[in-house]
């Protein structure tokens, strides 16, 4: 018997500041009761494609907040 897993898809306006595009991904991821939680992968860097370096270093200090918030349900950035 096939289970049910309930999937939640995120979209919201973007800006070009890395750390209020995190605070409004995690406001929303933990709002959301699905086990798996997809967002798009620029959801983080309004693509800044420009801005490449400070958007990898800021990807470290994102992992480190959002992967204490995966225990119970799981986020993919596609």
């Amino acid at each position: 018997m096939a289970q049910k897993i309930d999937i939640g898809v995120l979209q919201f306006k973007t800006t070009p500041n890395f750390e209020q595009n995190l605070h409004q991904l995690i406001k929303l991821f933990l709002s959301t009761d699905a086990k798996i939680v997809v967002a798009p992968e620029v959801c983080l860097t309004h693509f800044a494609y420009d801005r490449a370096k400070e958007a990898v270093e800021f990807g470290k200090e994102a992992i480190s907040k959002l992967l204490p918030l995966t225990k119970n349900k799981a986020l993919i950035l596609t």
